[in-house]
């Protein structure tokens, strides 16, 4: 090879080079299109529906054709569920019986399959944690049920029992109550001769009246 050849070699090679300059610049451009042309095939397929999160993150992926993710996202779990989940999980926070019981309220929405059909009945069965001591707590509670923990119980099983109620009978049977007169203490024999076995005769029902007649002394006792 003499020079006039390698230089006419090399000249071939630059105005190739030079014809060819524009080549860069459209497959750059077709690519862009090829590109937005892939993602978006895949971000609006049908199998992309239900499952955008992975469609994105799959369109991301350089080289993922628009068939192959179609493959992955129609094998993939859809995320309707866990959106249904959080919903039911907000209905449930958000009912009006779990007002007051919301630590239960969040125990039942975090329970798999737990509904608010379900958990509507459950929430309604509990106390509210607002609603403040029971009856029995606040009669356990009193300085007056100290040492009488049994008497206590019993009281705070009674109907129609009240908090003031049981510190008298508790104070009473303590000592700790104002010394009674003779008077009050005549009118309690009565009442519980009244109530005695012994005062009951067989086949007379007991009138309501007495009962009336009763607690109306009861309430006169000092």
């Amino acid at each position: 090879v003499n020079a006039s050849d390698a230089i006419s070699v090399m000249a071939t090679a630059l105005n190739s080079n030079v014809r060819g300059g524009t080549m860069p610049q459209l497959t750059a451009t077709e690519a862009a299109a090829q590109e937005n042309q892939r993602v978006m095939g895949i971000l609006t397929c049908q199998e992309a529906k239900g499952r955008e999160q992975l469609a994105t993150m799959l369109a991301g992926q350089q080289g993922m054709s628009v068939e192959q993710a179609r493959a992955i996202l129609a094998a993939a779990a859809p995320q309707q569920p866990v959106a249904s989940t959080q919903s039911e999980a907000d209905r449930i926070m958000a009912c009006e019986e779990a007002n007051g019981r919301e630590q239960l309220a969040a125990t039942l929405a975090a329970m798999p399959e737990m509904t608010v059909e379900k958990a509507r009945p459950i929430l309604a069965a509990s106390p509210q944690a607002d609603a403040g001591p029971s009856l029995r707590d606040q009669i356990m509670a009193l300085d007056e049920a100290k040492g009488a923990e049994a008497q206590a119980e019993q009281l705070a099983a009674c109907p129609g029992m009240t908090v003031e109620s049981a510190r008298a009978v508790l104070a009473a049977g303590s000592g700790k109550a104002e010394p009674v007169s003779a008077s009050t203490t005549a009118l309690f024999e009565r009442i519980m001769a009244n109530h005695s076995p012994a005062a009951v005769q067989g086949g007379v029902p007991q009138t309501s009246a007495d009962g009336d007649a009763d607690v109306k002394m009861l309430m006169a006792m000092p």
